[in-house]
Parts: structure tokens; C-alpha cells; sequence
């Protein structure tokens, strides 16, 4: 959880979710929480869930910001399968 008065995102903030584990299946998204009264950047926030026999489920991403000016990606889709 991050708490500033303003948060600029660059490059990104990204839960680096990694390959399949011992039973084959991608890890899961994790979940990223900004508040903040001004959010700007261009970065990324990526919460992806990781890929393997069964796709890792994606993760969450919640901002709450008075004055959004955030012009980046946000992400948090599942793992692919396979």
C-alpha cells in the first residue's frame, strides 16, 4: 500500500508474478492499492497472474486518487494455459 500526497508511476509497478510451481500451475496476481490525492505518470500497473498448465488468476488494482492525471498502462488478466 502506498499513502502520498502525490505519486508519480515510472517506469511501473509490477507484482512479477513467475512460471508455473511443482504442480504446473502460474502463480496468481497479487493486488496493488494507491491512495493518493494526485496520481500521475506513464508507467505501468501490472498485476498479471502467471502462465502454466493452468493460468495463474489474475490480481486486482485499486486507485483512489482526488486528481487522476495517470496516463500509463493497468493490468491484471490471468495467466495463459497450456
Amino acid at each position: 500500500m502506498a499513502d502520498f500526497n502525490n505519486f508519480k508511476i515510472e517506469p511501473h509497478i509490477k507484482l512479477n508474478i513467475g512460471k508455473a510451481g511443482r504442480d504446473g500451475s502460474g502463480g496468481e496476481g497479487g493486488t496493488i492499492l494507491i491512495i493518493t490525492e494526485d496520481l500521475c505518470g506513464t508507467g505501468g500497473l501490472i498485476a498479471d497472474g502467471g502462465n502454466g498448465i493452468i493460468g495463474g488468476k489474475g490480481g486486482s488494482v485499486i486507485v483512489e486518487a482526488k486528481r487522476n492525471r495517470f496516463r500509463g498502462r493497468i493490468s491484471a488478466k490471468g495467466g495463459k494455459s497450456g
